[in-house]
C-alpha cells in the first residue's frame, strides 16, 4: 500500500485460540504454531469459525512429485477445487446451451435461407453457364472451320512458294552469272581483272541467296501458324503432352523438389472455426507418414494454384536463399519464406496442397495412420488466478495523475523447487515508500511473513492535498507541500492551471529547500462549476536544474443543497398521455434536470430498475441480493428473446460475478454444528433468517440459469429451510433474527416461505416434500376469516403456489377474491404486512406485483382486464431513478413485468417520441426497431423551459401504434429541506465545533429516534461528512460501535457519507452515538444534507440541515 502509515503487523495482544471472542481481534493478528501434527489443523478451524478465508485459485503442479497428494488436499480445502465440479460442469452445460441454442438454431436457419437464396441464383447461373458454354462451343467450332481453311489455303501458298523459289532462285543466279561472264569476255587488261572479280561475286551472292531461301522454307514448314506460350490451347499434333507455362523460378525450383523428393499427403495439426476435421490429430499423435518426416506447418494457407492437385512439397531448413535487398516478393515468396521460418534448424517442413478455412482440401489420410493414431486428448485449461500487476498509462506522459493504491496483488504464488521466484509490476505515481508484504506456508501449515518497502524518489517532488468531492459552495485552502529529497539546496518555482475551479489569489509560487526538506504554500479554490469535474495541474522547475515534476489532481463537484426528484410515469396508450409537474420556487440555478424515457422492451425495464436499484445502499445481505438480481432476469430475458445486446450482457455478468462472490459471505456459522447455513443480513454467526434464507434461495435459483451457482450452496439453504418446518405446516424462527425481513407475523413468514421454495422450483422437479406446508397455506387463505385470508399479500402468496402445483381451482378462487375485493383502479389493496414489514406504496406495490404474477399465469381471460390494468398502474410507480418503491417492491415489480412482457410480446416500431411543456415541443427524439434498450432524451436548459414554483403542464407523444411504459423523471436541488412528515424516524446530527484546526478530531453526534409506540424494521441513517473532514482511517471506532451493538452494520458511500443500518428499534426507542472525524484539508465546507428512514419506506425521509466547518491550517506548516 501506498504510504501506509499504520503498520499493522506489531503485536499488541497475545491470545489463546479459545479466548479469541470474535473475528476481528484476528484482522492484525500473527499466528505461533507448534509442531504438534494438529496444529495447522486446528488454526483453519480457528480462522474458518471467525469468518476467515483463505483463497488459492491456481493449479499447480508441486515442485516434487510426491507433494501432489498433499497439494491436491490444500487446493481442495482452500476452494481452489470445488467439492462438486461434476454438477458445476454440468450446470455451466446447461447455461451455455440456453444460451447458445437459440442463437445457433437462428444462425442454421438464416444459413439454409441463403442456401436456397444461392441455389436459386446457383440454377439462373447455371442457365447462364449453359448458354454461354453454346455459345462458346459455336464459336470454337466457327474458328476451327476458319483454321482449317487458313491451314488449307497455308498449305497451298506454300506449295507454290516452295516450287516458285526455287526456280526464281535459279533464274537469278544463271542471270547473275551470265552477266558476270558477258562482262570478262568484253573486258581487256586491268579492266579484266576487275571483272574476273565482280563475276566471282556475283555468284557467290546467288549461291547465298539460295541457301537463305531454302533455310526459310524448312523453318516455316517446322513452326505452327500460332504461338502457344502462356496458352491453354494446345498446339496441333501436341496430344496429351505437357502444356506450355511462363514458370517464375520459385516455381520450378518447387516442382523440381517435388520430383526429386515426393511425399504422401499429410494430416495437418490445428482447428478452425468448424472444429477439428477427420484425420487431426489434436494430441499429435498420427504417425509420420512414408517419406520425409513432417515436423512443422505452415500457419497460413499457400496462395491459390501455388500447388498442384494432391501434390506437396518438403523443404530443408537448411537451404536458404539470400532475399533479395530492395525487391518486394511475390505473395509466393512471402509465404514461402513464412513457411521456411516456422521448420527446426536441420529438419524438413511438410507444405500440403492448397487450403480452405485453414484446412487441406480434401486430404488423402493414410489408411495405416488413421488406424494407430490416440485419441484426441482435450487440453484441461488451470484456473485463472485474480493476480494484480500495476500497468501504469503511457497516455499521462510525464503527468504524475494514476495514484493506485495497490500496485500488485497475487494470492497464491507457488514457488519452484529453487525456492525462488520473480514477479514484475509498475509503481503509481505517488512519491511515496510502497510496503511489500509476503505472507507464506509451507503444506505442513508452518507460516511466516515479512514486510519491506520500496521507495519512490525525485530530486523534487510537488504533492497538492485535495478532498475527492466537494460541494459547489465549498472553499479549498489547498496546501501544496513541496519536497526536496536531494543533498543540494534548491529554489522550486511552480505554476497552477485550475479546470472547472476559479481564485482570488495567485496560481503561481517558490520556496527556498535546504536539503531533505520540505515546506507548504497554499491555495485558495473555489469551484466555477456546480456538478462535474474539476482538475489541478501543478508544474514545478527547480533551480539547480533537475527533472520538472508535473502532477493533477482531480476533484467532483456536487451541487450544494437538499435533493429532490420527481417523476411522472404512465403507459403511453394511443400514443399520448398528460399531467402536469409542479418544482419548487427555490431551485438552485444549474441542478434542475429533466430526462423522459420510454421503455420498449422488458429488458429496458430491468435495465432502469437496475439503475435505480444501485443508487441506493447496497450494504447487507437483501440489498445485495436485489441490486444482483435484475442482472440474471436480464440474461435471463436475452436468452428466453434471442437477443443478441454484447453491452447489457457483459454489464450484467461482471456485476453477477462481483454479487455472487459477496453474497455467499453472509452464509451463517451455525457454531453448535460446525456447519454453515442460511443467511442472516450480515452473516452474524448462529443468526441464521428462516424467511431471508427463502428469498436468498430464490435469488441463486434464477440466478444459476445463467451464471454457475455452487449446487451445494444450493443444497445447503434448502436442507436447512426444510429443517425449520414445525411439523404443522409452518416454519420455526430464529428468535435472535426477528427483525425487519421476517420479523412479520408467522402466518406472512410461513406463506413467504412456502412461496420461495415452489417459486425456485416452479416445475417441482426436485420433489420436496411441502404437502402439509401447501396444505395448510391453501385451506388458511381459503379462510377469509383467518390471519392469511384476511391478508391481500398472503392469498397472493397461496394462490401462486397452488397455481405452481396445479391446483388451479384453489388458485382461481383466491385469484377471484383478489380481483373483485381488492383490485381498485389498477392497485391491489387489502396487504396488511409483507414479509419485510414494509407499508403504504410499497406495501402495495408486491401486493400487487404477486396478484399479477398470478393472473398471468392463469392464462384465463377473466383476468385480461384485471392484469392490465395493474400493468399500468405498476408503471405508473415508478421513481425519478427507475426504481419502484423499496429493494424488495422495486424486485417483485420487474419479475411482474418481465412476465407480463413474455406473455404479451409485440413487433419491433419506428417512430417519433415528443414531450411538450404547455403546448410547445421540449423535446424530440426518432427510434427505430432495433432500439431495445432505454429509448431517452434530456430536456435542453430545462430551467428556460419550466416554471419554477408553478404548475406545467406535461404531454407525452409518439407515432407508434403499440402501448409502451414511459418515465419522465426530473432532479434537482434546493436549498429548503424536504421531510415527510409520515417519516417513522427523526434524525439529529451535531459537531461538537464549527471550527477546527487542520489535524484536529472534532466529535459528531448522531442522534436516531423512533417516533412512534411500536417496533420498526430495518432502519437506515445517512450522514453526511463535510468534504475537508473524514472517518479515521482505521475504522476502530465504527468497528466497535458494530461490535457492542450501538449498529448493526456500517459502510462508507463516496467520501462525504457514513451509512449506518440498524436492524430493528424497539417502540420510541432512541439511538445516540458520537463518531470522531478527523480534520483533512482546510478550507470552508459544508456536508451533504443527512437523512434517516425505514429502509423498506425510503419514499418518507427525515433530512436535516447539512454540518459545517471552518478548518484553518495546522500552525507551523506554512
Amino acid at each position: 500500500m501506498a504510504d501506509n502509515k499504520h503498520d499493522r503487523l506489531q503485536s499488541t495482544h497475545f491470545l489463546l485460540s479459545g479466548e479469541v471472542r470474535n473475528s476481528a481481534e484476528l484482522e492484525h493478528a500473527d499466528f505461533l504454531l507448534t509442531d504438534h501434527p494438529k496444529a495447522a489443523v486446528a488454526l483453519d478451524l480457528l480462522l474458518g469459525t471467525q469468518g476467515w478465508r483463505r483463497f488459492a485459485e491456481q493449479d499447480v503442479a508441486p515442485p516434487q512429485a510426491e507433494d501432489r497428494a498433499d497439494v491436491d488436499q490444500m487446493l481442495v480445502a482452500h476452494g481452489q477445487r470445488l467439492t462438486a465440479p461434476l454438477e458445476l460442469f454440468k450446470l455451466e452445460e446447461q447455461r451455455i446451451a440456453a444460451e447458445f441454442a437459440p442463437r445457433v438454431e437462428q444462425v442454421r436457419l438464416a444459413t439454409a435461407a441463403v442456401e436456397d437464396e444461392f441455389n436459386a441464383l446457383s440454377a439462373k447461373g447455371n442457365e447462364a453457364v449453359t448458354a454461354a458454354n453454346a455459345a462458346v462451343s459455336a464459336a470454337q467450332i466457327k474458328k476451327s472451320v476458319a483454321t482449317s481453311e487458313l491451314n488449307e489455303y497455308s498449305e497451298r501458298f506454300d506449295t507454290a512458294r516452295d516450287a516458285a523459289v526455287p526456280v526464281l532462285t535459279v533464274v537469278l543466279v544463271l542471270t547473275l552469272a551470265f552477266l558476270g561472264f558477258k562482262g570478262l569476255v568484253a573486258a581487256t587488261g586491268a579492266g579484266r581483272s576487275r571483272a574476273t572479280l565482280v563475276t566471282a561475286g556475283l555468284v557467290v551472292l546467288g549461291v547465298l541467296v539460295l541457301i537463305a531461301v531454302k533455310s526459310v522454307t524448312s523453318a516455316k514448314k517446322s513452326a505452327p501458324t500460332f504461338e502457344f506460350v502462356g496458352s491453354s490451347i494446345k498446339p496441333p499434333g501436341a496430344g496429351g503432352g505437357e502444356l506450355f507455362f511462363r514458370k517464375s523460378p520459385l516455381e520450378a525450383d518447387a516442382r523440381a523438389a517435388m520430383e526429386a523428393a515426393p511425399m504422401a499427403p499429410v494430416p495437418l495439426t490445428g482447428i478452425g472455426p468448424q472444429g477439428p476435421r477427420k484425420g487431426i490429430d489434436l494430441a499429435g499423435g498420427t504417425p509420420a507418414p512414408k517419406g520425409p518426416t513432417p515436423v512443422g506447418v505452415p500457419s497460413s494457407p499457400a496462395p491459390a494454384g501455388f500447388f498442384p492437385a494432391g501434390r506437396g512439397l518438403v523443404l530443408d531448413r537448411n537451404q536458404r536463399t539470400p532475399p533479395q535487398v530492395g525487391v518486394k516478393p511475390s505473395p509466393e515468396k512471402e509465404w514461402l519464406a513464412h513457411a521456411l521460418a516456422q521448420r527446426p534448424v536441420g529438419g524438413k517442413v511438410a507444405l500440403g496442397p492448397p487450403v480452405r478455412d485453414g484446412f487441406p482440401e480434401a486430404p488423402v489420410l493414410d489408411p495405416v495412420a488413421q488406424s494407430t493414431a490416440r485419441p484426441v486428448t482435450p487440453t484441461v485449461t488451470p484456473s485463472v488466478v485474480r493476480e494484480y500487476a500495476h500497468e501504469r498509462d503511457p497516455a499521462l506522459g510525464e503527468v504524475r495523475a494514476d495514484f493506485a493504491e495497490t500496485v500488485y496483488w497475487h494470492p497464491v504464488l507457488v514457488l519452484p523447487a529453487t525456492g525462488t521466484a520473480s514477479v514484475e509490476f509498475q509503481l503509481s505515481d505517488d512519491i511515496a515508500r510502497y510496503q511489500v508484504l509476503v505472507a507464506g506456508h509451507t503444506l505442513d501449515g508452518r507460516v511466516g511473513a515479512i514486510t519491506k518497502t520500496i521507495e519512490a524518489r525525485k530530486p523534487f517532488s510537488l504533492d497538492p492535498k485535495l478532498p475527492l468531492e466537494v460541494a459547489h459552495t465549498d472553499t479549498i485552502d489547498v496546501p501544496v507541500r513541496v519536497t526536496n529529497d536531494s543533498a543540494v539546496r534548491r529554489n522550486v518555482a511552480f505554476a497552477t492551471t485550475a479546470t472547472g475551479f476559479k481564485t482570488d489569489g495567485s496560481l503561481k509560487g517558490a520556496i527556498n529547500l535546504d536539503p531533505f526538506k520540505s515546506g507548504r504554500q497554499f491555495l485558495k479554490l473555489n469551484a466555477d462549476t456546480r456538478d462535474g469535474p474539476a482538475s489541478l495541474v501543478i508544474e514545478g522547475t527547480s533551480i539547480p536544474a533537475a527533472d520538472k515534476d508535473v502532477i493533477r489532481r482531480t476533484v467532483r463537484v456536487v451541487p450544494d443543497g437538499f435533493p429532490g426528484v420527481g417523476a411522472f410515469s404512465d403507459m403511453l396508450e394511443k400514443g399520448r398521455a398528460t399531467s402536469s409537474v409542479t418544482l419548487p420556487k427555490d431551485v438552485v440555478p444549474g441542478t434542475l434536470k429533466v430526462r423522459l424515457e420510454m421503455y420498449p422492451t422488458s429488458m429496458s425495464d430491468l435495465v432502469k430498475g437496475l439503475d435505480g436499484l444501485l443508487r441506493e445502499p447496497h450494504g447487507c445481505f437483501e440489498q445485495t441480493s436485489t441490486t444482483n438480481y435484475p442482472n440474471a432476469l436480464i440474461l435471463d430475458y436475452l436468452n428466453q428473446s434471442n437477443q443478441a445486446n454484447p453491452e447489457a450482457a457483459t454489464r450484467a455478468r461482471g456485476l453477477l460475478d462481483r454479487g455472487y462472490g459477496r453474497l455467499t459471505s453472509f452464509e451463517c456459522p451455525d457454531t453448535p454444528n460446525r456447519v454453515k447455513h442460511g443467511f442472516e443480513w450480515f452473516g452474524k454467526a448462529d443468526s441464521q433468517h428462516e424467511a431471508l434464507t427463502a428469498y436468498g434461495l430464490l435469488q441463486f435459483k434464477d440466478m444459476a440459469r445463467v451464471h454457475p451457482v455452487d449446487p451445494e450452496l444450493i443444497k445447503r439453504t434448502q436442507a436447512f429451510l426444510l429443517s425449520r418446518r414445525d411439523g404443522k405446516g409452518g416454519f420455526l424462527r430464529n428468535a435472535r433474527a426477528l427483525d425487519g425481513f421476517g420479523g412479520s407475523p408467522k402466518p406472512t413468514t410461513d406463506a413467504y416461505i412456502v412461496w420461495a421454495l415452489v417459486e425456485s422450483d416452479p416445475e417441482d422437479k426436485e420433489k420436496l416434500d411441502l404437502r402439509t406446508e401447501i396444505t395448510a397455506l391453501k385451506t388458511a387463505a381459503l379462510d377469509e376469516n383467518s390471519a392469511t385470508g384476511r391478508d391481500a399479500y398472503t392469498v397472493a402468496l397461496a394462490a401462486n403456489v397452488a397455481l405452481l402445483r396445479g391446483d388451479r381451482e384453489t388458485g382461481h378462487k383466491l385469484l377471484d377474491r383478489l380481483k373483485e375485493k381488492h383490485a381498485k383502479g389498477g392497485a391491489v389493496t387489502g396487504g396488511i404486512m409483507s414479509i419485510t414489514r414494509s407499508g403504504g406504496r410499497d406495501l402495495q406495490i408486491e401486493t400487487t406485483a404477486l396478484a399479477l404474477l398470478g393472473w398471468l399465469r392463469a392464462n384465463d381471460p377473466s383476468y385480461a382486464t384485471a392484469a392490465k390494468e395493474s400493468i399500468k398502474w405498476i408503471a405508473q410507480q415508478r421513481g425519478g431513478y427507475g426504481g419502484f418503491g423499496s429493494t424488495q417492491s422495486t424486485i417483485m415489480a420487474l419479475k411482474a413485468l418481465a412476465l407480463h412482457a413474455q406473455k404479451n410480446k409485440h413487433p419491433a416500431e419506428a417512430g417519433e417520441l415528443r414531450l411538450l411543456v404547455d403546448g410547445t415541443v421540449a423535446a424530440t427524439r426518432t427510434f427505430t426497431p432495433n432500439d431495445v434498450d432505454v429509448i431517452g432524451l434530456d430536456v435542453p436548459n430545462p430551467e428556460t423551459v419550466f416554471k419554477l414554483g408553478g404548475r406545467n403542464e406535461i404531454a407525452i407523444a409518439t407515432d407508434a401504434k403499440q402501448p409502451y411504459p414511459f418515465a419522465l423523471s426530473y432532479t434537482y436541488t434546493t436549498l429548503t429541506p424536504l421531510s415527510a412528515e409520515r417519516c417513522a424516524v427523526r434524525i439529529a446530527t451535531k459537531l461538537a465545533s464549527a471550527e477546527a484546526a487542520e489535524g484536529d478530531t472534532v466529535p459528531l453526534a448522531v442522534t436516531l429516534e423512533n417516533r412512534q409506540k411500536q417496533g420498526q424494521g430495518m432502519t437506515t441513517a445517512v450522514i453526511g461528512i463535510p468534504a475537508g473532514m473524514k472517518v479515521p482511517t482505521d475504522l476502530k471506532q465504527l468497528t466497535d460501535l458494530r461490535e457492542k451493538g450501538a449498529v448493526a452494520y456500517f459502510e462508507l458511500k463516496g467520501s462525504r457519507e457514513l451509512v449506518l443500518y440498524w436492524r430493528e428499534l424497539a417502540p420510541e426507542q432512541k439511538v445516540e452515538l458520537s463518531i470522531d472525524l478527523v480534520c483533512d484539508v482546510p478550507g470552508t465546507y459544508r456536508g451533504p444534507a443527512s437523512r434517516g428512514y425505514l429502509y423498506y419506506d425510503a419514499d418518507h425521509k427525515h433530512w436535516v440541515e447539512p454540518l459545517s466547518i471552518r478548518i484553518a491550517p495546522a500552525a507551523g506548516n506554512e
